[in-house]
Order: structure tokens, then sequence, then C-alpha cells
């Protein structure tokens, strides 16, 4: 009989298991010890344990760099299954935050092909979706809509968002739109609807670099003296054009009540009381119909 088998198992499993031990707490995630950092500036990659909720144990690795940007040290840190992996997404974001340091340009990121078929068109369908669900009045819907319809669609719907540049989106909101005949409110509307929904996108990550940075809507035009003499000149004639086409059209309440500024709300609070002469609203109980 074979010596090597009279020898008991349980010391092999007790030197086994001690060296495990001292294995681990040279280099496991739970010892006192963590690898140190390379002499090159590579940083450190090192496996962690994490336990699931049936009680087995899964392993994954932790990598860890320090980079230097301009005056300032920040500490980039990333895991996955292989440590491969982990030391790609912990070089992805140095590489994210040099570029947003200006250390680098944005071509030096590479482009994710699940990002990379996103169009301008995807963009502001997605935020008018997300207002929708956010209760955004329907009259404010209907103007983002038919603003991105009319304008943004026609010149940048195909358009890959990581594609736009500073430069054109100047040169289409303070020249071609008012070139088109917009006015500045309205122009202001589609400026709204496309910098809200990069927004968005640059809050999700999907875009890094907004290039409607800088970039100013068309400022409001202040109402002159001249501006409100033509006016008042103007309200001479409504009371021999527009009271007859009204009455015509039995729309004299309606026009009559829209011309004093009141708001639809405000007319359907009123009640008889209130067309009688005195303060609107006192003394009556009962709606007009």
């Amino acid at each position: 009989m074979d010596h090597d088998d009279d020898r008991p198992r349980y010391e092999f499993d007790d030197d086994a298991k001690r060296l495990a031990s001292i294995v681990r707490k040279k280099h496991g995630p739970n010892g006192a010890c963590r690898p140190k950092r390379r002499a090159d500036g590579e940083g450190t990659v090192f496996p962690a344990e994490r336990k699931r909720k049936n009680g087995s144990v899964a392993v994954y690795y932790r990598a860890a760099r320090t980079v230097e940007l301009g005056d300032r040290r920040k500490k980039s840190t990333a895991q996955a299954r292989t440590e491969c992996e982990a030391i790609q997404k912990r070089d992805h974001k140095i590489l994210i935050a040099r570029v947003e340091y200006g250390f680098e340009s944005l071509d030096k990121i590479p482009v994710d092909p699940r990002i990379a078929r996103f169009t301008v068109g995807n963009c502001l369908i997605d935020w008018l979706d997300e207002r929708k669900r956010e209760d955004l009045a329907p009259n404010a819907t209907h103007i983002y809509d038919a603003g991105i319809r009319n304008y943004l669609l026609p010149d940048f719907g195909d358009r890959p968002v990581r594609t736009l540049t500073y430069a054109e989106l100047e040169k289409f909101f303070h020249i071609e739109l008012p070139t088109k005949g917009l006015g500045g409110d309205s122009t202001r509307q589609v400026f709204i609807c496309l910098k809200s929904a990069l927004d968005n996108y640059q809050r999700d990550g999907i875009d890094l670099g907004h290039p409607m940075v800088g970039i100013k809507p068309p400022p409001k035009k202040k109402k002159t003296k001249e501006d409100t003499k033509k006016i008042r000149q103007a309200s001479k004639f409504l009371g021999k054009y527009l009271i007859p086409a009204t009455t015509a059209a039995d729309q004299e309440a309606r026009w009559f009540l829209g011309m004093l500024g009141m708001r639809q709300g405000e007319v359907l609070g009123m009640t008889d009381s209130s067309l009688k002469k005195g303060r609107p609203g006192k003394g009556g109980s009962s709606s007009t119909s």
C-alpha cells in the first residue's frame, strides 16, 4: 500500500486553506493591503468579492487611477467582470474628463454605435414626448410641435446629433430664420425646442458636447412710444369696421370681451350681474350661458 494514501486528508486541506488565507490577506478584497500603484502611472487593478442575495460570491475587478487635470488631481474608478473591461472603462472616464477640461478634443472619444445613429429628429421627438408626459399645456405643445415640424426637421431632422456645430446653429437662428420672415418670438420658441432637447441628450450621456453653448436667442423687441401711438390710432377704426362685422357674425360679445383682455376662464366665471353697471361679480350668483 502506498504510504501517501495513509496520510490524513485533513492536514492537506488545512494547509491549502491556510495558504489561501495568506493569499487573500495580501491581494484579496478583504485584506489589509491593496496592490500598490504601478511605477509608470498605470493605476491599480484588483479583484473584489460581492455577495449575492442567494449567498454565493461573485468576483469582479476594480480599476482606479489618479490623473493630473491642470492644477487639480482627479481619481477615476471603474469596475467590470474582467480586468480588461475594468481598465477600458476607467480609461474611457479619464478621456471624457480630459475632454471636459479642454485637454483633448471631442473627436478623441470613440462614438458608441448605439449613439451614433441618433438624429436631431429623434432628439426633438424624445424631448416633446417627455414634455407631454409632464402635462405640458396643449397650446404650448401645439406651438412647439409646429416649430419643430416647420423649421427644425426640414434643416436638421436627418443630421446626427453629434455632428451639429456652433457656427451653423448661430447662423441658423440669427440669419436664416429672420430671412424666412420668422419673428423674434417665434424664433425664440424654436430656439427653446432645440436647446432643451439637446440638454436632455446631454443629461442622458448621449451627447457629451453641447453645440448651443454661448448662442443667445434673439432679444425681445421693446415697445416704443411710436408703437403705442400706432396701436391707439388703429383702435379708432375698430368701431367702424370690427363691430359691424362681429355683429353680423353673432360674435360681438366674444370680440368685445377679448378686446378687454379677458381670458376664457374669466369669461366663463362671469355672472349675470357682471353685465350690469358697477363692479363685475358683485351680487351675482347665476352664470351666463
